[in-house]
């Protein structure tokens, strides 16, 4: 990966293995559906190191591998005991069908032909207007997530649990908060206008799980710089508020997140940050999200997709307002040369490019390591909070 500071360029590769989630679970847990009643929850502990160093306030200036290495050691070292788990049917709702209606009779009225005279009328006389030059809107401005649309929505009555693993498929959690991680181990399961203090994990083959209206909270330091607040495989994310992890979220297939803010994501040494961040993979959807990074050496970008692992297929990136780092997005394209790898069917429409932490968005610009020559690839409507548009690198 291509990381660019304010000093200096430097490199890093990650390893083609996946982070862990650093939590070791030391005892058998009982695992509710949650549907507005009482859980049974787990004893949680955190193992995570607790390394803690000071945010770095400059780009830097040389290549260190160790941190893919540790991205790729937090997935080799997370590999917790299953817990066994004991439920109550989960949440369905019961479809309703509409009563059935009866349209009304009516009979067309016959029209009479009137007789109009056409006044005559005496053409204005007009002097042309000097017209300005066109500027365009930002996309979608004003309608980005915020506190107040993203995470559980105030008033929610949260009951509290420990963090778990969840085993039972179409299993749905409805108003909780889980303090510790949550670790998918089932299909089509639901959490819903909830709080994780903690991470959320699900992983191939496991699949469609929803993340609704929740709060995903970091210690925001220390250990929390290397990891994701959610990952990897096979969800989606709507309405999510995520801080306090090192990288918002991580993924490598199938996964949507939308209507969602990620922001204050902590540094740390040499760690590298950024909202969202994906080395390659197919079947994504980033639509309507507030991707904040920050002004420390230390962030790559807001979007970081770097085709490190495999290339881009298939993926939308729409109505987005992007925020910091060295380049505000890296776009999928080619990236530290690695042209066998060429994205495709990779779209960048109407998305706007904040001026919050530099004017330019980014530290060296908006935008870098888009493909616009690949097979179905479309840049399209992008522009500067000003209005001024963002063309493809």
């Amino acid at each position: 990966m291509t990381h660019i500071g304010k000093a200096s360029k430097y490199t890093t590769t990650k390893t083609r293995q996946r982070p862990l989630i650093a939590t070791a679970i030391t005892s058998a847990v009982v695992i509710a559906v949650v549907t507005g009643g009482s859980i049974a929850a787990s004893a949680h502990n955190d193992n995570g190191d607790s390394t803690t160093s000071s945010a770095s306030v400059q780009k830097k200036s040389s290549s260190d591998s160790r941190w893919w290495q540790d991205k790729t050691n937090d997935r080799r070292s997370h590999d917790s005991e299953k817990r066994t788990a004991g439920s109550s049917q989960p949440y369905r709702p019961t479809p309703t069908t509409p009563p059935a209606t009866t349209p009304p009779v009516t009979t067309s009225p016959v029209d009479t032909p009137q007789v109009t005279t056409q006044p005559v009328t005496t053409p204005a006389v007009t002097t042309p207007a000097v017209a300005a030059p066109a500027v365009a809107a930002p996309a979608q401005s004003g309608t980005w997530p915020t506190a107040a649309t993203t995470g559980y929505p105030a008033g929610t009555n949260l009951k509290p649990s420990d963090g778990i693993t969840v085993t039972t498929d179409g299993a749905v959690y409805d108003g909780v908060e889980f303090n510790g991680d949550v670790t998918i181990e089932a299909n089509n399961v639901t959490i819903r206008n909830s709080k994780v203090n903690g991470r959320i994990d699900i992983r191939a083959p496991y699949a469609n799980l929803l993340v609704q209206r929740v709060e995903i909270a970091g210690p925001g330091a220390g250990y929390t710089t290397k990891y994701p607040g959610i990952g990897y495989d096979n969800f989606t994310a709507d309405g999510v508020n995520i801080h306090g992890w090192g990288d918002g979220a991580m993924f490598d297939s199938n996964v949507t997140i939308k209507n969602s803010w990620i922001h204050d994501i902590p540094v740390s040494g040499d760690s590298h940050n950024q909202a969202i961040l994906s080395l390659g993979g197919p079947n994504f959807t980033i639509v309507n999200n507030r991707l904040d990074a920050g002004n420390e050496g230390n962030f790559t970008a807001a979007l970081s997709f770097l085709n490190q692992w495999d290339a881009f297929t298939n993926t939308l990136v729409q109505g987005n307002l992007f925020n910091g780092g060295g380049y505000c997005v890296y776009g999928g394209g080619e990236d530290k040369g690695n042209a066998a790898r060429p994205s495709s069917n990779v779209q960048f429409l109407d998305n706007t490019f904040g001026s919050e932490k530099n004017p330019k968005c980014g530290y060296y610009g908006p935008v870098t390591a888009f493909d616009a020559g690949g097979a179905g690839n479309v840049w399209s409507g992008n522009a500067m909070a000003n209005g001024t548009a963002v063309t493809a690198p």
